[in-house]
Order: C-alpha cells, then structure tokens, then sequence
C-alpha cells in the first residue's frame, strides 16, 4: 500500500491527512505542484530453484510415476515502471491525479522530469551490460498517458552511456519539438 501524507509545519501533527493507494513506491519525484511515485514491480521477480531428477533408467517422465520432471526456467516479465501522480497544491489531503507505466526501469529520480503539464521519464532495459539500451518517454501529466517517446538510445553500449544519451534526450531544447514525430 502506497500512503501520502501533506504535513502543514505549522500546525499539529496530528491533522495530516493521508490518501492511499493499492501500490508500491520506491521512487520519488516532486516539484511545487505535484509528487511523483514511481516503482518497478520486476526487482520481486522470484526465480525458481532447480529441481532435481534422480537418476534413472532414461525413460521418459510421465505424469504420476514418481520422478520429477527436468527443471524448466521461466521467462521473466517485461520490466514495466509504474508512476503514479498526486497533486499538492491545495490545502489537506493530496489528491490523486492519474498513474500510468512505461517499458523499462527508472535508475533513480533523476529520471523523471516534469515541465509544461508533460512528464519525461528515462528508462533502461535489457539485464546485460551488451543488452541494454535506453529511451526517454513523455506522459501528459494530467492523464499519464504516452504522448510520445524516443527509443533504443546507447543500445548495447553499457548503462553509463545509456544515461548519457538519456540524459541528453530529456534535456535538450529540441525534445519539445519533436513530440510529434517520435510518437508511438
């Protein structure tokens, strides 16, 4: 469970106000007006343990003769990034604005960039150093649905390069502009 509070320092503790949502957090982004929560669910991707066949005379497994079936290994789920948007502006409780997801996952709150109602979000995906490659996404802030996306940056030159690009992408005076020609 995903638990916001605004505390007003000026005032008792005891009068926060939280709002509450089924989710998980474990990044954070906020600006004067509004407050990010972003989270990747696949750092809890359980991987099976092997399971072992004993030996035997070769013949094949089947269903209820006692031996266990050769371990097979699952594929893991697309790495996917939630985020989640509250406004703060007002007085009381935060209010709940939208949430939405983007393919890969954040390296850390500087990642995420909110500027004239559209948030840009810099993913990394790929588990090898060789497989990795970055992109820069932008969500509509009141609705965190896409708006539009550049993909395959630094592909396959390791995370540091990868955030390079990124970083680059979501900074540039240019990456306005091009909104409508890299939308997906």
């Amino acid at each position: 469970m995903l638990t916001v509070y605004t505390v007003d320092l000026t005032g008792r503790l005891g009068d926060v106000k939280p709002i509450t949502l089924a989710a998980d957090g474990d990044i954070v982004y906020g600006t004067t007006s509004s407050l990010y929560v972003a989270s990747n669910p696949h750092w809890f991707y359980a991987v099976p343990m092997a399971a072992s066949v004993p030996s035997g005379s070769g013949e094949p497994v089947t269903p209820g003769s006692g031996r266990l079936a050769p371990p097979t290994t699952p594929k893991p789920p697309p790495e996917q990034t939630q985020i989640h948007r509250f406004d703060i502006t007002g007085d009381g409780a935060p209010r709940y604005v939208a949430s939405g997801s983007v393919p890969g996952r954040l390296l850390n709150q500087y990642s995420l960039s909110d500027y004239d109602g559209y948030l840009r979000v810099a993913t990394t995906s790929g588990q090898s150093e060789t497989a990795q490659h970055s992109a820069v996404y932008e969500l509509k802030a009141d609705t965190m649905a896409r708006a539009g996306a550049v993909g395959g940056l630094g592909r396959g030159s390791g995370s540091t390069r990868c955030a390079s690009s990124v970083r680059s992408a979501m900074w540039s005076p240019s990456a306005r502009s091009t909104r409508s020609t890299r939308s997906i």
